[in-house]
C-alpha cells in the first residue's frame, strides 16, 4: 500500500529578514521525514510565480493526499493556522520582484474567499490545548495568503477537489522555538493525510 503523499511548501526570505522560518521547517521535514507520509518539499519565490506554482502543480494533475503551506508571519507571537483564503490583495510591501497591488482581486470573477475544506476537528483534536496556536480568518493580504487562495481555487476545480488545503502562518523562532513548531507541523501534516 502506497503512503499518504504531502505537497509541503514554504517560502523563502523577503524583505528586509535574512531567513524566513517556513523554509526552515520544510528543509528540515525535507531532511528528516515525517513517518508514514511521502512528502513533496518546496520552497517557494516570494512573488507571482511563487504563488502559482502550487496551483500549476494541482493542474498539471499530480496527485496528493494533502496539501501544507506554510509562511511567515513577522508580527505574530503565535502560530496562526488559516480558515480561509481571501481572492484579495492588499500588499503593504513589495513582494521580492518588486510587485506589489494595493487591492483589487487575485483571480478576476472569483469567488471573494474559499474555506480550507481540511478535518478543522481532527487537527484541533490532535494538537490539543495550547497557548501558542490560534486560528485564523485573515491571512493577509501579501504572497501567503495570494498563494492559498490560488491553490485553494485549484482544488476546489481539480478532479481532486476533496484534497485537504491549509495555510499556516509560523511566528518568528524567538517567539515560539522551532522544536515546537516543527512537532506541531508534523502533527498537522499527520492530520491532514488522515494517519492521525
Amino acid at each position: 500500500m502506497s503512503l499518504p503523499r504531502l505537497l509541503l511548501t514554504g517560502f523563502e526570505p523577503f524583505s528586509n529578514f535574512t531567513e524566513n522560518i517556513s523554509m526552515l521547517i520544510v528543509d528540515e521535514i525535507a531532511t528528516r521525514g515525517i513517518n508514514g507520509v511521502e512528502i513533496k518539499a518546496l520552497i517557494l519565490t516570494v512573488d507571482e510565480n511563487g504563488s502559482m506554482l502550487p496551483s500549476e502543480i494541482i493542474e498539471g494533475n499530480e496527485n496528493f493526499s494533502a496539501i501544507l503551506q506554510l509562511g511567515f508571519s513577522s508580527g505574530s507571537d503565535v502560530v496562526k493556522i488559516e480558515k480561509i483564503g481571501r481572492n484579495e490583495y492588499d500588499m503593504r510591501i513589495p513582494d521580492n520582484s518588486g510587485r506589489r497591488i494595493e487591492n483589487g482581486p487575485i483571480i478576476a470573477n472569483g469567488p471573494a474567499e474559499i474555506s480550507t475544506n481540511s478535518p478543522i476537528s481532527s487537527i484541533e483534536l490532535a494538537i490539543g490545548d495550547s497557548d501558542f496556536v490560534s486560528w485564523s480568518m485573515d491571512a493577509g493580504g501579501f504572497v501567503c495568503n495570494e498563494t492559498y487562495f490560488r491553490t485553494l481555487m485549484a482544488v476546489s476545480t481539480s478532479y481532486e477537489p476533496k484534497t485537504p488545503v491549509l495555510f499556516v502562518h509560523l511566528p518568528d523562532k524567538e517567539a515560539v522555538t522551532l522544536d515546537l513548531q516543527l512537532e506541531l507541523v508534523k502533527k498537522i501534516s499527520k492530520c491532514l493525510c488522515g494517519i492521525i
